[in-house]
């Protein structure tokens, strides 16, 4: 039984770390004994430059396909350049044409064809910038990925919830030392805008036959099961926060871009934050924290789509 470990903790500060609790999983990539860097959540990295701590407001709607410009992705003080260390987050680079050809190491999902228009996002975890070495700390975290963060702290829950989605390539043939796992992490603000939750898909290559996908709050869920995406193309991860009766429930859902068949689905989940032990009242939830990569073992992943809808969406965000 092999471990993996994943930062977790609140952040007071911007010098903030994230404290270590290790989590049982078999199989993870994690498991590697290269070390594990600690990163501040990257919701400290940006409160720490702008004036976003001290402004609140509510949940907005957002609509990127990076089809010139990175929309609020890596806005913040701690850069995403793809270099190794607490300060340093992962790569996005916008406006790249589809059927780019990536190249490099591992040359990920060569000629994928761009979601939406002409053109998507790449993007690559800590010490994959040029894709030529790879990962070098296979742990949690060791190759962490970019984020975004809201213009403003939300402390507010939306009366009819909100909907998160997130489209990324995923390439089953890729090899699992250049793609093994993706962790995607939208996180929740209580309701003074303090960090309080994350809510994570764990996709793991599976030896190249495919990805299982696992979910998991707080922390991420294990790199077991087996492939439910076993062909190439374009996922949707889809997050639904909603108010049932004046609690706050979510629910995680893949969907293939190719025909909108649900390949994953956890179900309507109480949100319960590490503190407690009972559901959440709508009262008590604020709205985004941050979208993060908190595990991203790629170089060059096509992303072509993140969105933020109010309301319920059961099917995500469809470009137009």
């Amino acid at each position: 039984m092999s471990k993996r470990t994943l930062i977790l903790a609140s952040v007071t500060g911007p010098a903030a770390l994230l404290a270590i609790a290790a989590v049982t999983a078999t199989g993870s990539p994690a498991a590697a004994t290269a070390s594990v860097v600690s990163h501040p959540r990257p919701v400290a990295a940006h409160h720490a430059s702008t004036a976003a701590a001290t402004v609140t407001g509510p949940v907005t709607n957002v609509d990127d396909q990076f089809q010139s410009g990175a929309g609020g992705w890596c806005i913040g003080s701690n850069p995403c350049d793809g270099n190794a260390g607490a300060g340093n987050f992962g790569t996005l680079d916008a406006g790249i044409p589809g059927h780019f050809s990536n190249g490099g190491f591992g040359n990920y999902a060569p000629g994928t064809p761009a979601l939406f228009k002409t053109k998507m996002a790449l993007i690559s975890g800590t010490t994959q910038a040029n894709q030529g070495l790879g990962c070098q700390t296979p742990g949690t975290e060791g190759c962490t990925g970019p984020y975004y963060v809201p213009p403003v702290t939300q402390n507010a829950f939306p009366a009819n919830g909100f909907t998160v989605t997130d489209d990324i390539y995923l390439d089953p043939a890729a090899a699992t030392g250049t793609a093994h796992e993706i962790d995607l992490d939208i996180a929740l603000n209580d309701n003074t805008g303090a960090f309080a939750q994350d809510n994570i898909f764990a996709v793991c290559n599976q030896g190249g036959t495919g990805y299982s996908v696992t979910f998991g709050h707080n922390s991420p869920g294990d790199c077991s099961g087996s492939p439910v995406i076993t062909t190439a193309g374009w996922y949707r991860f889809v997050w639904l926060f909603t108010n049932v009766g004046g609690k706050v429930f979510q629910t995680q859902r893949v969907i293939a871009e190719n025909g909108l068949a649900t390949v994953a689905d956890s179900g309507p989940q109480p949100v319960i934050f590490p503190s407690d032990s009972s559901v959440e009242p709508v009262t008590k939830v604020g709205g985004i924290s941050y979208a993060w990569f908190p595990t991203l073992q790629v170089a060059g992943m096509p992303m072509g789509n993140f969105a933020i809808q109010l309301g319920q969406h059961g099917s995500g965000h469809t470009p137009s």
